[in-house]
């Protein structure tokens, strides 16, 4: 069992060295200010821009090479995995890329734009109906009002058979968005074929 005033001695020392950190910290924190001043903002870029940067000029092997090395020291960066994903998917190789994008999702499963791409990556595969509309349904359990959505979700329906749960999802996403012309066009397609019915 430890003295008092060892536990004494101990809160000191823990104090001191968190003392040193911090005043250590400083000082770099501040060295770094005054080097980062130095240069242009084109030359502090962080490594997301850098890969999308990349990305946006189809260099999508450099870009996920960039991806791939800053994952290994941070494999928590949410921007990576998505960026690394879309552009897996512009290789096409969609299963790499929807695989990235979940790795994303298992980081913020609330950022809806993630579960967007998710959906665009998941249409391409059109045996993957059931999921693309998963990932639509949590796009809304985030933002109702994203737009567009619930037209995708009755677009899914439509390919599912579910055509009067469809229609119902084109009426939700025209209370959203009434000068929503495609659709209007793929309500009216649906309610034409369940009139065939």
């Amino acid at each position: 069992m430890s003295s008092p005033e060892s536990n004494n001695e101990i809160t000191t020392l823990v104090v001191r060295s968190a003392h040193q950190l911090a005043t250590r910290s400083s000082l770099v924190l501040r060295g770094l200010q005054d080097i980062s001043r130095g240069f242009s903002d084109d030359a502090v870029k962080s490594i997301p821009d850098l890969a999308m940067e990349l990305y946006l000029q189809d260099k999508f092997a450099e870009a996920i090479t960039i991806c791939n090395d800053a994952l290994e020291a941070n494999p928590k960066d949410e921007s990576l995995w998505q960026i690394k994903g879309v552009c897996l998917v512009r290789q096409g190789k969609n299963n790499e890329g929807f695989k990235c994008l979940t790795e994303a999702l298992a980081i913020d499963d609330q950022n809806q734009h993630c579960w967007v791409l998710a959906a665009k990556v998941l249409r391409r595969d059109s045996y993957r109906t059931e999921e693309e509309l998963d990932c639509w349904h949590h796009v809304i359990m985030i933002s109702p009002d994203f737009m567009g959505a619930w037209r995708e979700i009755g677009n899914c329906l439509v390919h599912l058979g579910r055509h009067r749960d469809a229609v119902e999802a084109f009426d939700r996403e025209l209370t959203l968005n009434p000068s929503d012309k495609d659709c209007v066009q793929q309500r009216t397609a649906v309610l034409e074929e369940l009139a065939r019915d």
